[in-house]
């Protein structure tokens, strides 16, 4: 079978997916570019079943979503998401949205990691890289954010059933939404349009689990750490 190397699906922007501003959140790409790589593993034949039957599912660990254009809701996005990258139990996925007119609303880069049931990293099947090859072996991405000052931007929040995806845990938008609503507390910080924002999501946020989020300014961008109660750390970002 020929391996379909890019895969496409249409998008329209909800009103309960739209910020007070009537744009889609920065989390709303992100959900997007998860069901668009979801979307493109099943039709290649490498559904949740697939995976369930060999007790293996990707976790999504890095993120570097740039937002370029608006989205108001009602308008219409086209995705394009491909596999550019390899290395034995990681892949990179790069993804493009594109509005009606052609021009990039957003580019995202997304590096999974294939785990066991029990969280282990696994090797990656080779029925799967023959599938979705070519692809270029790379080095998977840290975001390094420097230690939390004693006098960042701090709050609390719990993790709610509602927020909670099938694998049991914290869905990544769902960071995303916090991470915004932090950053936002914090004066002439970028959280919108015009910025990049690079993540790594460290350790799954349990339902239930009580996080501590912490936003600070640096020279040229705004961090954000999100910890558990007893310290460890979940989630870190950059956004600039």
């Amino acid at each position: 079978m020929e391996a379909p190397q890019t895969h496409r699906m249409r998008y329209r922007v909800r009103f309960d997916e739209a910020d007070a501003s009537g744009s889609l959140r920065p989390s709303g790409m992100l959900r997007y570019t998860q069901d668009l790589a979801w979307q493109h593993s099943e039709v290649a034949g490498f559904d949740r079943h697939w995976y369930d039957a060999r007790g293996t599912f990707w976790l999504v660990r890095m993120v570097r979503l740039r937002l370029l254009r608006s989205v108001p809701y009602g308008d219409h996005l086209e995705g394009t998401t491909q596999i550019v990258g390899w290395r034995r139990v990681w892949a990179r996925r790069h993804t493009v949205f594109r509005l009606d007119d052609e021009s990039v609303a957003a580019e995202v880069d997304t590096d999974w990691v294939l785990l066991t049931t029990e969280g282990r990293p696994t090797r990656i099947p080779d029925e799967i890289a023959r599938f979705f090859a070519p692809a270029s072996i790379y080095r998977p991405e840290k975001v390094e954010v420097p230690p939390t000052p004693s006098d960042a931007m701090s709050m609390e929040a719990s993790v709610r059933a509602a927020e909670v995806d099938p694998l049991g845990h914290l869905n990544n938008a769902a960071y995303f939404d916090l991470m915004a609503e932090a950053i936002a507390a914090l004066d002439a910080s970028p959280a919108g349009y015009g910025s990049e924002f690079h993540a790594e999501f460290v350790r799954p946020a349990l339902p239930g689990s009580k996080l501590n989020i912490a936003a600070w300014s640096t020279s040229d961008a705004a961090a954000c750490r999100m910890t558990d109660e007893d310290g460890a750390e979940l989630f870190r970002a950059l956004v600039s």
